[in-house]
């Protein structure tokens, strides 16, 4: 038995750090914020009842940036753009302009379910 599907995701994330350097007294903050959307298709394939074997593939797209703190001082960080083809990992091909080109095989996965 073989069931395909389709199906889309939204991805957001935020992060910071706070670090207090000893000597100075100087606080050191750095923040980002990530968002993206994505979409994937697949296919599942049930040889027993409760286990499967899947296959996926998708397309995604994610930016992110960040701002740093030193003291007084606030700069912003380095900001990130993201297409990913397949699963969401894989190898990083980047252009040298802060752009990357994620480029992974299909996602495999084993399931086993508990009824």
């Amino acid at each position: 038995n073989v069931v395909g599907y389709v199906g889309g995701q939204v991805m957001f994330g935020m992060a910071s750090t706070k670090a207090e350097t000893s000597g100075n007294n100087n606080t050191e903050e750095t923040s980002s914020t990530g968002i993206g959307v994505g979409a994937f298709l697949g296919a599942e394939w049930f040889p027993w009842k409760n286990v499967s074997l899947s296959v996926e593939y998708g397309l995604g797209f994610m930016t992110s940036s960040s701002t740093a703190k030193s003291g007084d001082t606030e700069a912003d960080g380095p900001s990130n753009t993201s297409i990913y083809l397949g699963a969401p990992s894989g190898i990083l091909v980047t252009n040298g302009n802060d752009a990357t080109i994620i480029v992974a095989p299909l996602s495999f996965t084993l399931s086993f379910y508990i009824n």
